[in-house]
């Protein structure tokens, strides 16, 4: 990943080819989910996948997009 805000204050404590998931360092009760491709916007089969992901990790929980980092998409726990 290149040396944006997102990815310099994000480690990962679980990845795979497509996003990392981590908690948000700004708010650490909050899990978030990373696009690992640097980019404002993911493919729909990224999207649908880093959704999944999130199910996968927090069952139940709800996720929404970017809000303050605008250059990198992140899936953020509401």
């Amino acid at each position: 990943m290149s040396a944006c805000d997102l990815c310099q204050m994000t480690d990962f404590f679980w990845e795979d080819q497509i996003c990392g998931a981590s908690y948000c360092k700004s708010h650490p009760d909050r899990a978030m989910v990373v696009l690992k491709r640097h980019s404002a916007e993911p493919t729909p089969q990224e999207l649908e996948h880093m959704t999944a992901v999130t199910q996968k990790l927090w069952p139940g929980l709800t996720f929404r997009g970017p809000n303050s980092i605008l250059d990198h998409f992140h899936l953020h726990q509401e």
